[in-house]
């Protein structure tokens, strides 16, 4: 969410975060909800957003729920969202096809829009803008396009919005005259991110396995703040993965509470520092 570190003294103190209840390899649905939990967006919403029948009712029914149990069963909530052969699911597919589906307040929130550039893959000439496109997170290769590891989630972003991927067009030209001159200027443009507008929650997913579905693993530290063009991004929390595939192991979620860090493991819940906090991520 967007804010400063200074700032988060200001912030009006909240309970530690609910414990929730392991209904059968649901780990990854809670660590996603606790990380939305812990967002001040969806205290703020719990005060407008009416519970009814739809997405945005269910997650502020949830949340209240949590904050006002000890321990917490989110069956509810997971009825429409949770798959019935309990096999291990993916928190990135959960939050994006099935949470953000269906609370449409809180996805207004976590989009943005990207208008991407297209550019002469030889003199570098902005020949014209792409099509809009919409986005409510960013998956961001851990690597850089020419093999070096990203060792911090801000050199994955930037590392992102600073790629270059060729494309077909077939009514694309370079009117550079040395392009021209050399016969190069029908050749296939380059397109890289252009972000038009940046969300007010910024979902980072780091792609921990690449693309023959081996696990990426260095080490890839949170950065407490993020600035973005005139965007500056408070982390909240962190949904992190523990095992060898995505179809296995344990999800687990750091997360904060104003200025005080938690990690959220299912029924667990413990008390931690930041660098405590987001130390625990790093690890493979």
């Amino acid at each position: 969410e967007p804010g400063e570190a200074a700032a988060e003294q200001l912030l009006p103190p909240r309970p530690a975060p609910c414990p929730l209840e392991n209904v059968g390899n649901s780990c990854y649905a809670n660590a996603t909800l606790q990380a939305i939990f812990s967002l001040q967006m969806t205290e703020e919403f719990c005060g407008i957003v009416p519970v009814d029948e739809s997405g945005d009712g269910a997650l502020v029914a949830a949340f209240r729920a949590a904050e006002e149990s000890n321990l917490f069963a989110p069956q509810s909530f997971l009825a429409d969202h949770y798959e019935k052969d309990k096999n291990q699911q993916d928190a990135q597919e959960f939050v994006q096809r099935q949470v953000l589906h269906a609370a449409e307040t809180w996805a207004a929130q976590c989009s943005g829009a990207d208008v991407p550039l297209l550019l002469c893959r030889h003199c570098g000439l902005t020949g014209r803008l792409g099509a809009r496109e919409a986005f409510s997170s960013m998956s961001l290769p851990l690597r850089s396009q020419g093999g070096a590891p990203y060792r911090t989630a801000a050199e994955a972003l930037l590392g992102y919005l600073g790629a270059r991927q060729t494309v077909e067009l077939r009514d694309w030209a370079c009117n550079a005259p040395a392009c021209v001159a050399r016969g190069v200027a029908a050749d296939d443009p380059v397109k890289t991110p252009n972000v038009v507008q940046w969300p007010r929650v910024l979902i980072l997913h780091l792609l921990r396995w690449d693309n023959n579905r081996i696990l990426v693993p260095h080490a890839v530290a949170p950065d407490r703040t993020l600035r973005v063009s005139d965007t500056t991004y408070a982390l909240r929390a962190v949904v992190t993965h523990e095992g060898e595939s995505a179809r296995s192991g344990h999800y687990v979620a750091p997360a904060s509470r104003g200025d005080r860090w938690h990690v959220c493991d299912d029924e667990a819940v413990r008390p931690a520092t930041e660098s405590e906090a987001t130390a625990f991520v790093r690890d493979q």
